[in-house]
């Protein structure tokens, strides 16, 4: 048994390493015409392997811009659409996660900045039933989150502490 570790690493996981070994033994062919008829099987697996790919709009495009990534741009065959570079390809950059202080996750930012914006507003009137429906969406938000534990006590506990922070 071989040693994965050891093994090259997949170059798309959605397909596996038996695609990438395929395309491989696709690149060994010497015979220009045999090699494009083995790709044409080895895209024909990858839609059996993939079938929710046939839902997007330019699927054959996709999987021969798939393939040849796979080989590395390296198969020598003529492809029946146009191939784009690997930097189409390229993950785009990871947004950064707001690192706000929230002092109960289950509730969510908005929750505990709508207290703090009623905190602020104590000359304007406040609408009637504003705070049961604000415990309300705490209550599902606690439901949502944990599933247990929704006591009237406990959510008028983290209000209290909501409206003192």
């Amino acid at each position: 048994m071989d040693n994965l570790k050891q093994k090259e690493g997949l170059r798309l996981t959605e397909y596996g390493r038996i695609i990438q070994h395929l395309c491989l033994k696709a690149l060994e062919e010497s015979d220009r015409d045999r090699r494009a008829l083995y790709c044409d099987k080895i895209v024909q697996i990858m839609v059996r392997l993939n079938p929710q790919i046939r839902n997007t709009a330019s699927f054959k495009q996709k999987l021969w811009n798939h393939l040849a990534y796979i080989s590395d741009y390296k198969m020598d065959i003529d492809y029946p659409v146009e191939i784009f570079e690997q930097s189409s390809f390229a993950r785009p950059n990871t947004l950064p996660y707001p690192q706000n202080n929230i002092r109960y996750r289950q509730y969510g930012r908005i929750v505990q900045d709508f207290i703090r914006q009623l905190q602020l507003e104590t000359e304007i009137a406040k609408p009637e039933g504003i705070k049961q429906r604000l415990l309300a969406k705490m209550r599902h938000d606690l439901l949502t989150q944990k599933g247990t534990n929704a006591s009237v006590e406990r959510l008028e506990n983290d209000y209290a502490e909501l409206l003192q922070a």
